[in-house]
């Protein structure tokens, strides 16, 4: 076990998609806090446009987007980079470089023939996706740093300062947000080892990060709480910390997921 870790640790130093993916998320949390900072300028000097702001900051997105402010921001001195950090992580921006980078990373033995010339030298199949598990929870906490750091950089650049509200609060508010990054990684290795194609697990969990799955809310009734707050996907972007349904929800579904996942490659037939 500890080879196999190892081993997925040097790939992942040695990819370029690794630092391909890194260096796309320090370019996409730059111009977010460009554009907030930009929407912050806007609409302190249009009174009317902010009171439209406030009027609809309250509405729910489940999708991926970039930029957003809040209105009090607009008002106070000072733009707090606790909120910036929040707003952008749930922004699924850090969970779209993740889908990609699981899937190119897990995919690639699928497609090259490592797992069929490795399988033989473990006691337990299910060892090499929980490698990989692990891989992506190391993974999701260098994607969550990176773009904090990027963020409090692109703050003291734009704004002129850098100003926390409440550190304990943010460090944890992070810790919170890797975990449900990591669980929906386990939900990128589960799509990959039972579809065992690309191309439909890129795009399935694409198109999840984006909130597909809020249609089924037309099938449930206007009192019913949305599909997306029993989701690693949806709790990502409504995460609240006097709430510990995300964090069991996160847990159950990443031993869920991996344990489907082990079960089905150590009883199918390595090609």
């Amino acid at each position: 076990m500890n080879n196999l870790i190892r081993m997925d640790f040097y790939r992942m130093r040695k990819s370029k998609t690794t630092w391909i993916i890194l260096m796309f998320l320090i370019l996409m949390m730059f111009a977010s806090i460009y554009m907030s900072y930009s929407d912050i300028e806007y609409y302190k000097n249009n009174p009317s446009a902010l009171e439209n702001l406030k009027s609809s900051s309250e509405e729910v997105n489940w999708g991926i987007y970039i930029g957003s402010v809040s209105p009090k921001w607009c008002e106070d001195n000072k733009v707090p980079i606790d909120g910036l950090i929040k707003i952008n992580i749930q922004s699924k921006i850090v969970l779209m470089f993740l889908v990609v980078f699981v899937v190119g990373f897990v995919s690639k033995e699928n497609t090259s023939g490592f797992i069929k010339n490795i399988a033989g030298q473990v006691s337990n199949r299910g060892f090499i996706l929980l490698s990989k598990m692990i891989i992506v929870g190391i993974y999701s906490l260098i994607l969550l740093a990176v773009a904090t750091v990027t963020i409090f950089v692109s703050s003291k650049i734009l704004f002129g300062y850098v100003f926390v509200e409440d550190l304990g609060l943010l460090v944890k508010y992070i810790v919170y947000q890797w975990i449900l990054h990591v669980a929906f990684g386990s939900f990128m290795i589960f799509l990959i080892t039972l579809l065992k194609n690309e191309i439909a697990s890129l795009l399935i969990g694409i198109l999840v990060s984006a909130g597909i799955l809020q249609i089924v809310d037309a099938f449930i009734k206007s009192n019913k709480k949305s599909i997306m707050y029993f989701l690693n996907s949806g709790n990502i972007g409504r995460l609240s910390l006097g709430d510990c349904r995300p964090l069991l929800i996160a847990v159950v579904s990443m031993t869920i997921y991996m344990a489907i996942s082990m079960y089905v490659i150590n009883n199918r037939d390595i090609q």
